[in-house]
């Protein structure tokens, strides 16, 4: 299976520029994150697993061979088993058996976590803006802290942040890197780079 767009070492060349070129000119210190996942998601792949089984148990049950009682139990099993690994293998499955209200909320609960336990919110001058890409729930959440908070009150914070979640659908980096540049102008706009200030993050993506 080839590699998501987003995940691709041309992509985080392109997003780590562009991060770069954004902290040059504000004293914001963005953080990108790609995770394929934000959750294990093992109750789609069980979920799976038992629609898989129980469509082996009516094949059983009505399709016109007799068979024995003894190959019922096994032959559930296994297709319980090979239902479960197909959900786990295949994300728009893993998708369709959660729902995109859960898929949304996982997202952003994982990168609010990801803020804290990795120390971005505890930046001197609080001014860490994470833009965690969830790529299996379709979803970017940017997390800004209160350093920044100039920036996040203005219009076109929202509408920059939808641009970052629609070229994720749609597989667009360029696009991506568009809406990241418009962030970057209202940080600098509202946020502007001070003498003095230094890089305290690196800016490399972190993608797993």
């Amino acid at each position: 299976m080839p590699a998501h767009p987003f995940l691709t070492a041309a992509a985080k060349q392109a997003v780590q520029g562009t991060v770069a070129d954004i902290e040059s000119r504000t004293a914001a210190e963005i953080i990108v994150i790609v995770r394929r996942a934000s959750d294990s998601y093992r109750e789609a792949d069980y979920l799976g697993g038992f629609l898989a089984g129980l469509l082996v148990l009516l094949g059983l049950l009505y399709l016109p061979p007799l068979f024995p009682l003894w190959t019922f139990v096994p032959n559930v099993v296994l297709g319980f088993a090979i239902g479960s690994l197909a959900v786990s293998r295949i994300p728009w499955c893993r998708q369709q058996l959660t729902g995109r209200g859960v898929l949304l909320k996982r997202a952003q609960i994982a990168a609010r976590a990801a803020f804290v336990e990795r120390g971005y919110s505890r930046l001197p001058g609080r001014n860490a803006v994470l833009v965690y890409v969830a790529v299996l729930e379709g979803h970017v959440e940017v997390v800004a802290d209160a350093g920044v908070g100039a920036a996040t009150s203005q219009a076109g914070w929202p509408a920059a942040c939808a641009g970052l979640a629609a070229a994720l659908q749609r597989h667009d980096v360029p696009r991506f890197v568009a809406a990241m540049r418009a962030l970057g102008d209202l940080l600098e706009a509202n946020c502007p780079r001070m003498a003095g200030d230094r890089n305290e993050l690196p800016d490399e993506v972190h993608a797993w």
